[in-house]
């Protein structure tokens, strides 16, 4: 049996958190709203106002953001299962992850081509041309570079040796794919000269 008074305290205090939290919620998002004002007047700035050029840009910056969303996301639940007890006894669970994984590494490999792309780097066989992006787009591109090595590509094979014991030579070498990738984006981005 709970008093009354009691219920009543623990509403009033759930209530509180709940204010609490809700507040927190807006502020954040505030924040990001700035932020994001800040960062399309930034990137205006660099194409001179040109329509097409900020609208691509633009479009990069949210294409590096939802990537870095989805990687956060998919390496939370990866994370989280080998916290649990998955089930070693089920022979379909650890190949199931690696496909995963890998459509993962495969999206992650088109969005890394868009960026190199955008960056002047052509392919392997053509010179690379100037690097028209702006600053932001330079920053965000770093943050996901660096995003991906350290969560995705190292906590994959982390994740691939050390819980599942299982290797995968499509997955290794994809990996492999992404981390030359990764790494030839890194120099382009240093070559600007902009701090981290």
């Amino acid at each position: 049996y709970t008093s009354e008074a009691a219920v009543s305290a623990n509403d009033g205090s759930n209530t509180a958190k709940d204010e609490a939290s809700k507040i927190q919620s807006l502020k954040f998002q505030q924040h990001c709203q700035e932020v994001n004002e800040k960062r399309v007047a930034l990137v205006k700035q660099h194409y001179k106002g040109k329509i097409l050029q900020v609208s691509l840009a633009n479009g990069a910056c949210e294409n590096m953001d939802e990537t870095m969303e989805t990687i956060v996301t998919q390496y939370k639940q990866w994370f989280e299962t080998t916290q649990g007890s998955y089930p070693k006894d089920d022979t379909t669970f650890v190949p199931k992850e690696i496909a995963k994984f890998q459509d993962v590494c495969n999206t992650l490999k088109l969005c890394l081509l868009q960026y190199m792309d955008r960056s002047g780097i052509a392919n392997a066989n053509a010179s690379p041309s100037s690097d028209p992006r702006s600053d932001v787009e330079i920053q965000i591109c770093s943050a996901v570079l660096q995003l991906t090595q350290d969560v995705l590509c190292d906590g994959v094979l982390e994740i691939m040796n050390d819980v599942y014991k299982y290797r995968d030579g499509r997955l290794a070498i994809l990996i492999k794919q992404l981390m030359e990738m990764i790494a030839k984006l890194k120099d382009r981005n240093d070559e600007r000269g902009l701090d981290y």
